[in-house]
């Protein structure tokens, strides 16, 4: 009499959320068959049912060092689970577009990775967002990294309506918490930093800019906020003549008991003030970024912190803008301009 065939409960798993753990961890799907964790045929099974056994599942939970919750279906039936492309967890409100592509993976200074996706409205037509949507697969202790992941979308309730600065229209949870969403108002256009890689910009589009920017620097500073790490690639240029939209807040500094941003050492940032390492910030950490932002625009040449002074020469800025520029470029926080109202003023009827 043979023995009977073993039976292994069937478990509803999120699929791409094991692929995109595997990906990320560099494991092979051979290595996976030749720990005998599951078989090739089995994963594929699996991407396309949305289920496997339940040794299996228990296998790649220990391969991945993950968390059983992280790899589990959301309990809705699969029918009413929402869709979206790219394999990743949408919200009540939003979906990815799908007529859009996403950027490449980002890492941000705090160490959390991120991509930006336009998100669609479920049920206003026609209504976009800009979702940056935040990988938490395989991150340990996620609720102490709750000010960070909120650390945007305080900045933008903050700052309110503004034409300068992101406005927020959602900060939630995703993916059974192996993930999050900041959604903003969608933009048309591309980044600074995008628009500087075919050189310098024209000599009559940089006061608008920078006076927009700098206005949008006010907003903030008005609010006891202090961007800190403000770059080309964080202001988004819409297209056409809109104005200039600040964004990616992460690790700005909020002067209300709030914890502060850091990620151990700060990686390089040629736009970041000196100071910021110490933790001692005010506005003109700010006013010395939007000073490199200035320069790297004029001249189209990424800046070199050794030869700031080079690029303001090169840039052939009238004189007054010169002189404020280079009062904003001091290495002492002290002998800069401590205002945005100061350096407009000094900016006088540039034009």
């Amino acid at each position: 009499m043979s023995r009977p065939e073993k039976k292994y409960t069937q478990v509803p798993v999120d699929a791409h959320a094991i692929e995109r753990m595997r990906k990320s961890l560099g494991i092979p799907l051979s290595v996976l068959q030749t720990r005998g964790i599951i078989h090739r045929h089995t994963y594929a099974s699996m991407m396309h049912s949305g289920e496997v056994r339940i040794d299996c599942f228990d296998g790649l939970v220990e391969a991945f060092g993950a968390k059983r919750d992280d790899l589990l279906a959301a309990p809705l039936p699969a029918k009413q689970r929402p869709e979206s492309q790219y394999a990743f967890p949408s919200t009540e409100e939003w979906e990815v577009d799908r007529s859009s592509q996403p950027t490449e993976w980002r890492k941000a200074a705090n160490g959390l990775q991120y991509r930006i996706f336009r998100m669609r409205h479920r049920t206003i037509a026609d209504h976009f967002g800009r979702g940056k949507f935040y990988d938490l697969l395989g991150v340990q202790k996620r609720d102490e990294l709750k000010h960070q992941l909120e650390r945007h979308a305080v900045v933008g309730m903050t700052v309110g309506p503004n034409p300068n600065v992101s406005q927020l229209y959602s900060c939630v949870p995703a993916g059974n918490g192996a993930s999050w969403w900041v959604i903003d108002r969608w933009i048309e256009g591309s980044t600074l930093e995008y628009c500087l890689q075919n050189g310098p910009l024209p000599q009559s589009d940089l006061p608008r800019l920078m006076k927009e920017i700098l206005n949008g620097l006010a907003a903030v500073h008005s609010h006891d906020i202090v961007l800190r790490e403000m770059t080309p690639g964080r202001v988004l240029i819409p297209e056409g003549k809109g104005p200039p939209v600040l964004t990616d807040f992460e690790m700005a500094k909020l002067f209300n008991g709030a914890p502060t941003v850091k990620n151990g050492v700060w990686p390089e940032n040629p736009y970041r003030a000196p100071e910021v390492d110490s933790g001692q910030v005010a506005p003109s950490a700010d006013l010395f970024s939007w000073a490199v932002i200035l320069l790297h625009a004029a001249t189209g040449t990424v800046p070199d912190e050794k030869r700031l002074k080079e690029m303001l020469v090169s840039a052939k800025l009238p004189a007054q803008v010169t002189e404020v520029v280079q009062k904003c470029l001091s290495s002492s926080p002290s002998r800069r301009p401590q205002d945005c109202e100061t350096v407009r003023r000094a900016l006088g009827k540039w034009s």
